[in-house]
């Protein structure tokens, strides 16, 4: 079970993510799909669907993950513990129950590199105690169209760029 459990992070400042992070191995991968989402009961939905890329046994390090984006921040988190391998081979299926804090409205895509967001949905309530509701969301909505940093476990909470 993946948790999205630092989401309430607040990012004051976001440093320019450097071309080679050293705890995040990627490749180039560009294609894929949120094919089903849902509120699975409480405060979990589930993500299901595909990246159309996998990684070769010689290179087994890549892992793409889920962004968080809170309403209302200029920049989103990818926790480490939000982070999955490819499968081997063409293509890497998904399908992952999250629990989600309950906020009014939250952005979460799938991601392969800080550039790259395949497929985003939008999680909404309409009170803290009220059930969430969760659909597909362009990668382009206002709401996850925005940059975000990775936090590792041990990192700094908040994590800020230059503190």
């Amino acid at each position: 079970m993946t948790v999205l459990a630092a989401v309430l992070v607040t990012l004051f400042v976001v440093a320019s993510p450097a071309a080679a992070d050293p705890g995040w191995e990627r490749i180039p991968c560009f294609s894929g799909a949120i094919e089903h989402a849902e509120a699975t009961g409480g405060d979990y939905i589930t993500l299901t669907g595909y990246l159309d890329c996998g990684v070769s046994p010689d290179n087994p390090g890549p892992r793409w993950g889920y962004a968080a984006y809170i309403a209302g921040l200029p920049h989103g988190t990818l926790n480490d513990e939000d982070m999955h391998w490819y499968s081997f081979g063409d293509r890497t299926a998904f399908s992952n129950m999250m629990l989600v804090e309950p906020l009014p409205e939250l952005g979460i895509c799938v991601v392969t590199d800080y550039d790259v967001r395949i497929a985003c949905v939008k999680v909404t309530r309409k009170s803290s105690t009220s059930p969430v509701q969760v659909w597909a969301t362009s990668v382009d909505d206002e709401l996850v169209n925005k940059p975000f940093q990775r936090r590792s476990e041990g990192d700094p909470n908040p994590v800020c760029g230059h503190c």
